[in-house]
């Protein structure tokens, strides 16, 4: 809990994160993550995808068939490969109150960004509302339940590094989320079962261990969730009587007081009682 109240906002940590991501490390965990993303991504079909990510540079999206790819950042990131790796649109915004309309994305990417923020839950409910029924939401975490969480759990009191400063956030737990917004889990996947060394050599001759591990074993260091938005959209209906002119029926015309007949207007007098007839 400590370390959750010292967690400084995104838009003050997001240069550092981007910049851990360029050591051996993060660029083996980087790699592991987009081909996930090549083989997750051209299945997943719309007219709009929206990154929101730790690396707002990248373009993580490379594989999908979306035509309209854009990013979203908190903040603006300084580094050499802006040029090569920028996305197609990229805008400043605040993650937990998105500039867009409810229902306007298919294909929503929350990379790294529910661990580094500091209300995850409410940066989520803004993904899903923007999220079109049936779309997707692709969230890529940190596992704690590795050997790069236990690590976390040590470091994030002892070491300045932005990236130990995070929430630890389970797949279970955001699986737990989204079935309240209203989707449910597709897949989920758990990447880079290797030890986390930060030795280019050792990340090298170490892939095979993901490989053969299998994506289903919970002890990678990191995991991606696939999950879809079981909203129906409903459609407005016309009422009934809208279309009776196209049914054939037509209207009754009133009938006033005086359009009654002169013989239904007769009043008839009131008959008296025979008193002969009473006597007997």
């Amino acid at each position: 809990m400590r370390a959750h109240t010292s967690l400084k906002p995104l838009h003050q940590t997001i240069g550092s994160i981007a910049k851990w991501y360029e050591t051996p490390l993060g660029q083996s965990m980087l790699a592991a993550q987009q081909q996930v993303l090549s083989e997750e991504l051209s299945c997943l079909f719309g007219y709009h995808l929206m990154q929101l990510s730790v690396l707002p540079n990248r373009r993580l999206s490379e594989s999908s068939r979306i035509n309209h790819c854009f990013s979203l950042s908190p903040a603006v990131v300084n580094s050499s490969d802006v040029k090569t790796h920028l996305c197609d649109v990229q805008g400043l915004a605040d993650l937990d109150a998105l500039p867009l309309p409810d229902e306007s994305i298919d294909v929503t990417l929350l990379h790294h960004v529910l661990e580094f923020s500091n209300n995850p839950h409410k940066v989520l409910k803004e993904a899903a509302r923007v999220t079109v029924p049936r779309g997707h939401i692709v969230i890529f975490g940190f596992n704690p339940l590795s050997m790069l969480g236990l690590i976390q759990l040590i470091a994030q009191f002892y070491s300045a590094n932005v990236i130990w400063k995070r929430r630890a956030l389970r797949a279970g737990r955001l699986r737990d989320w989204l079935e309240f917004l209203d989707f449910s889990c597709v897949r989920l996947q758990y990447l880079s079962h290797n030890l986390p060394i930060n030795h280019a050599r050792y990340q090298v001759h170490s892939r095979f261990m993901s490989c053969k591990t299998g994506s289903t074993v919970p002890f990678g260091s990191t995991f991606c969730l696939i999950a879809r938005k079981d909203k129906v959209g409903l459609t407005p209906l016309k009422p009934e009587w809208d279309k009776s002119t196209l049914l054939g029926a037509s209207q009754i015309r009133k009938r006033s007081m005086s359009a009654r007949s002169s013989r239904s207007a007769l009043i008839l007098p009131l008959r008296r009682k025979n008193k002969f007839h009473l006597k007997r």
